[in-house]
């Protein structure tokens, strides 16, 4: 699905707030930011605050960390069944959501 209208018409958070709504998560996994090099960050991406937030409600207060190219591996994977692509434009702003069970 793809929602990338323009840059930052409709942001990762804005997404996330509508789904932990309707849909039961069991896990989120975000991409390990690098630590060396010229794009390396110091500390966490401003925006994992903002996952935080929103997925407190599903019962997730952890951000798992995946290295990069692991990431990517599983976001390719035939187990997907769905990528939203947002106009998000912040840093490590991707993540990974595993649909849990509705009880």
């Amino acid at each position: 699905m793809h929602l990338n209208l323009a840059p930052d018409l409709l942001g990762v958070t804005q997404i996330l707030e509508v789904l932990v709504k309707s849909v039961a998560f069991e896990k989120a996994e975000v991409m390990a930011p690098l630590r060396k090099g010229p794009y390396a960050l110091k500390g966490e991406p401003p925006i994992w605050k903002s996952f935080r937030k929103h997925l407190e409600d599903s019962g997730i207060v952890q951000l798992d960390l995946i290295e990069r190219a692991d990431f990517y591996e599983v976001a390719r994977s035939p187990d997907v069944a769905l990528v939203i692509q947002s106009g998000e434009t912040a840093v490590y702003a991707n993540i990974l959501l595993t649909i849990g069970v509705t009880r």
